[in-house]
């Protein structure tokens, strides 16, 4: 954890990472002494799954499967752009944008952005927030290396083709997660510099995947992968301190 008493901490942080080099995410958060899991790094679609715990882990695959095929059957009678037939994850993609629970987890390139979303969760003085900064090199690095252990005789890229998700269908033997943007952004998500990320499988425990990554302290500014920004939300002065401190420097900054 990164304690930030206002932005500025928080930009002063994350002005050591590597643009576009990292990815952010913002939400409220649990009392941090809990274990509640209601806002942990996970997906629309798990939270979903969670709720309707009749929906057992042996037919969530045929589940997503089912949503995505009625949605890919309704939707060119209210959409005049729609994606390939066999694209799963533009499909994917779409859902997410309309509401769907999907598989896909929302991110950013932009530190600025998912602070604006972590912020607009929370009531002042309130519940805790944060944001959360993942290294892209050790998801794809970690990813890489689960499958090439489970194929080494097979030439594995080091980004998972779309065929490996497995969307819709029985989830293949290694648990990995892709970074995608580019084609599957739609207008909103290339003006909030938004990315994906995609599970393998829709029930995958992201946290614990991400867990896994053991990186090299040196390649990082803070010493690992995985950094969590925190709000405490005792003072409503995440605004008021930064322009008290920084005056105008602050204002054009947002």
């Amino acid at each position: 954890y990164i304690r930030c008493e206002d932005s500025l901490d928080f930009f002063h942080a994350t002005d050591k990472l590597a643009r576009r080099a990292w990815i952010f995410r913002g939400h409220r958060v649990s009392d941090l002494n809990r274990t509640d899991k209601d806002w942990r790094l996970e997906s629309s679609l798990c939270r979903h799954f969670r709720c309707h715990s009749k929906v057992t882990q042996l037919f969530r695959h045929s589940r997503e499967g089912e949503m995505l095929r009625r949605f890919r059957q309704v939707a060119p009678n209210y959409l005049s752009h729609v994606p390939a037939q066999d694209d799963d994850l533009s499909w994917l993609a779409y859902m997410q944008h309309y509401g769907s629970p999907t598989r896909l987890l929302d991110f950013t390139f932009n530190a600025a952005v998912a602070l604006f979303f972590a912020i607009r969760e929370v009531e002042p003085e309130k519940e805790p927030w944060c944001v959360h900064a993942l290294c892209v090199e050790s998801i794809r690095g970690h990813s890489f290396d689960v499958r090439k252990e489970a194929r080494p005789k097979s030439d594995v890229g080091l980004s998972p083709r779309r065929s490996e998700y497995r969307i819709g269908k029985k989830p293949g033997r290694q648990d990995f997660i892709g970074v995608v943007d580019g084609s599957l952004m739609n207008v909103r998500q290339a003006a909030q510099e938004g990315v994906f990320l995609v599970p393998s499988r829709s029930d995958l425990d992201l946290e614990d995947w991400l867990r896994e990554i053991k990186p090299s302290n040196s390649l990082f500014p803070h010493g690992t992968h995985w950094l969590k920004f925190v709000f405490e939300n005792t003072a409503d002065r995440y605004y008021r301190s930064e322009e008290r401190r920084v005056g105008k420097e602050c204002r054009s900054r947002w």
